[in-house]
């Protein structure tokens, strides 16, 4: 009864969600930082009630929401990498997770700034 309650909770979410982050052409309500924020819930949430399709399809707006807001080699972007990564490799998508990892340790080497850098150990 919680778990149906939950999902009809998801599904009046996720129509708000894309209503104000502008998914599916809508032209987005909130600012691209605020909307790559709620994109990043929105898809974690739709992962843990196993709508894996729904939640890929959020992360990926999120990356580029994320790009909108703070620029293609920001640490923000490298988070949505990140994020991107590991919901692909929970899906089994393994080559394109592995191909996020990698944009995410080149997103973490461009915002170095001078060397050795804790989020490029943390990208490893």
């Amino acid at each position: 009864e919680d778990f149906a309650m939950g999902l009809g909770f998801l599904e009046t979410l996720t129509t708000a969600v894309d209503r104000l982050a502008g998914v599916h052409s809508h032209m987005p309500l909130f600012h691209p930082c605020a909307a790559a924020t709620l994109l990043y819930s929105a898809s974690e949430l739709c992962s843990l009630y196993g709508h894996e399709e729904r939640a890929e399809q959020y992360a990926r707006h999120y990356l580029s929401m994320a790009k909108l807001a703070h620029g293609e080699g920001s640490s923000a972007v490298g988070d949505a990498h990140a994020f991107l990564s590991a919901l692909l490799s929970k899906r089994g998508c393994f080559d394109e997770a592995l191909h996020q990892a990698g944009r995410l340790l080149d997103s973490r080497q461009r915002s170095a700034v001078s060397g050795a850098d804790k989020s490029i150990d943390d990208a490893h």
